[in-house]
């Protein structure tokens, strides 16, 4: 007959364990005090340069599917994470943000929906209007766009271009927002494809700031070197 002890021990896993318990482990291994960096470079396969990887999943989230859904709705809804600065230090071009935040969407799947806090840059040169003023034709190295979920106020986020500006014009992803009702994951998403696909400057008609456009978008502009 086997010892009382010994059966006791074959039906012990972590899912015997209580939730609350559960939690303080993941927490344990997978939550930072830092944002976390969700690109870094990996060499080509032909070892000539350098291409944008995500970072490895949480080794944990990667043993079954119940404990991947309970790990990562933690790891999304406490860590806060930055897209566009590599865990080495590089910043990533406009290309290389929108290709990434594709690859980083699909990569959570529905543990997206659990994001609380996402900043997002990239390095890029903007176009400006003919007739604008001087200050608005100039170009910034970097622009970024924060977003966090707030228990109270919902979505809050901004977009800015260092160092030239500050806040820029937020109003056509104010308008998707108020009729979509989106997730974190899905403004980011949309913000990508509105600005990080872009290098047209022009002020908005609406809120007098500067505001990204498509260079389809916009007439009468040049190049600002």
């Amino acid at each position: 007959m086997d010892d009382p002890t010994t059966i006791s021990k074959k039906k012990m896993n972590i899912f015997s364990l209580p939730g609350e318990l559960r939690n303080r482990i993941y927490q344990h291994l997978v939550l930072r005090d830092a944002p976390i960096n969700v690109v870094e470079l990996k060499w080509t396969k032909d070892r000539t340069g350098y291409l944008p990887a995500l970072i490895p999943q949480p080794a944990l989230a990667q043993t079954c599917k119940t404990l991947r859904q309970e790990v990562l709705s933690l790891y999304c809804a406490e860590n806060r994470f930055q897209v566009g600065v590599t865990s080495g230090g590089h910043q990533l071009c406009m290309t290389e943000v929108s290709e990434s935040l594709e690859r980083w969407a699909s990569w959570l799947g529905q543990a997206a929906k659990h994001l609380r806090q996402v900043t997002i840059s990239a390095n890029c040169e903007i176009m400006g209007p003919k007739n604008a003023a001087y200050w608005l034709r100039d170009f910034w190295e970097i622009i970024e766009f924060s977003i966090r979920m707030d228990g109270t106020d919902g979505l809050q986020y901004h977009l800015r271009g260092d160092p030239s500006f500050n806040d820029l014009c937020t109003c056509e992803l104010d308008r998707w927002v108020a009729d979509t009702s989106p997730t974190l994951m899905e403004v980011v998403l949309q913000a990508s494809i509105l600005w990080f696909n872009t290098t047209d400057l022009k002020e908005c008609e609406v809120c007098n700031r500067p505001c990204l456009r498509e260079p389809a978008k916009v007439n009468d502009h040049i190049y600002i070197s």
